[in-house]
Parts: C-alpha cells; structure tokens; sequence
C-alpha cells in the first residue's frame, strides 16, 4: 500500500488599490474565465492547475495555488478595474500543506490540512485579503497621527 503524499498549495494576497470595482471584473471576466463564486468574487483562471483568482472590492486580490507567472498574470488582469491605486503593493504569502496523515492545524508561517477543499482555500483567503487590508489602514492612520503630532508640536 502506498502513502499518501503531501501536496502543497501556495496563496499570496496583494492590496492593490482602495478600491476594485468588482461588479464590472464580474460581467467583464465572468464571460472569458470560468466564475466560481460571485459574493466574493472567485474566478478560475487556470484550470488544468487549478489555479484561482479572488476579487475583493477593497482593493485585494488572493492567488489561490500561486506561481510568478500566474501573479504578474492576475495583476494585469485587474489594472483596467482598479480605483485608487496605491503607490506600493502590500502583499502576504501563506503555505498549506494537504498531509492525509495529519490533523487540522494552523501554524504560525502555515496550515496543514487533511484534505484537499475549494471552500478551506476560500476561508483562509478570505482571512489573507483581511489581513492585508487591515495593515494598508494601519498604515494610513499611522500617517495621519505623525501628522496630526506634528501640527500640534507647531
């Protein structure tokens, strides 16, 4: 009998605006790539490698099963529907192993699965594209209290 081997699945979220304008991503990709979910957005870019793009409206996209070539990609593909663009791209990576042989578990660089499920790679995406959103905030309330001190310093 054979073991069953692990498997792994690269996701990597990028802020790339304030905003994306995803109904139109909706009714302007949802006709030339196959759309998985509407609410969010989950579009299957590459399906011999299974290889899928998640659009948020707060100016996220996740790369499900993620390579350099799909990344630059994906990034192309959503400049026309990008409102406020940032001047830098905030980004975070996270490795899930799929290991039959072990339990559930979060890590604190990555998770470990028992299984192979669209639906834990939308969650865990999901928490990703949540993540970098809320260090983009982070940053601009930083701004504006570096700001705000420096007025009341004068």
């Amino acid at each position: 009998m054979t073991k069953p081997t692990k498997r792994h699945v690269s996701l990597k979220a990028i802020a790339l605006s304030r905003t994306i304008d995803t109904r139109t991503v909706c009714s302007a990709l949802g006709k030339s790539v196959p759309l998985i979910s509407s609410e969010p957005i989950v579009l299957n870019v590459h399906p011999g490698r299974k290889q899928n793009l998640m659009v948020l409206r707060y100016g996220v996209i996740v790369l499900i099963n993620n390579s350099e070539i799909f990344e630059r990609k994906a990034v192309s593909m959503m400049q026309p529907f990008l409102q406020e663009t940032l001047p830098f791209q905030n980004s975070e990576e996270l490795k899930i192993t799929v290991d039959p042989n072990s339990q559930n578990r979060v890590l604190f660089n990555r998770v470990i699965v028992q299984k192979k499920d669209d639906k834990y790679w939308q969650i865990l995406a999901m928490l990703l594209a949540q993540s970098v959103a809320l260090e983009i905030y982070e940053k601009n309330v930083d701004q504006l209290l570096t700001h705000f001190s420096e007025r009341l310093a004068t």
